[in-house]
C-alpha cells in the first residue's frame, strides 16, 4: 500500500498487518485516555519487550524465514528496524515512568 504512494517507500508489510496495527493503536489510545498509570506502565513494558524482540529476531532471521515460508516481505529489514525503534522508545518510556498509582 505504501509503495503505491511513493516509489521511494521501503515498507512492504503484508496487508493484514495494517488491521493488527490499527486495533493495537485503538487499544493503546483507550488506555492512554483512561488515566490508569499501572496499565500504562504495563503496556510500555510489553511494547518494549515485543517491539525489541520482533526487531532483533527479524533482523537476524527475517531472510531465512522469508525463504522457508515463501513470504518475501519478511526479508525487508525496514519493518524490523521500525519494530526495534518502537521497542526502544517504549523501553525509554518505561524506564522514565512516573511512579504514581
Amino acid at each position: 500500500m505504501l509503495d503505491q504512494i511513493s516509489p521511494a517507500s521501503f515498507f512492504h508489510p503484508p496487508y493484514w498487518i495494517n488491521g493488527v496495527h490499527f486495533a493495537f493503536g485503538v487499544v493503546l489510545l483507550s488506555v492512554a485516555f483512561a488515566d490508569t498509570p499501572r496499565l500504562d506502565r504495563s503496556f510500555a513494558l510489553l511494547g518494549a519487550i515485543f517491539g525489541s524482540t520482533l526487531g532483533v529476531v527479524g533482523l537476524l532471521f527475517g531472510s531465512i524465514v522469508a525463504d522457508r515460508l515463501g513470504v518475501p516481505q519478511l526479508a525487508d529489514p525496514s519493518d524490523h528496524i521500525a519494530h526495534l525503534t518502537v521497542g526502544l522508545i517504549a523501553l525509554w518510556a518505561w524506564l522514565n515512568r512516573e511512579t504514581r498509582g
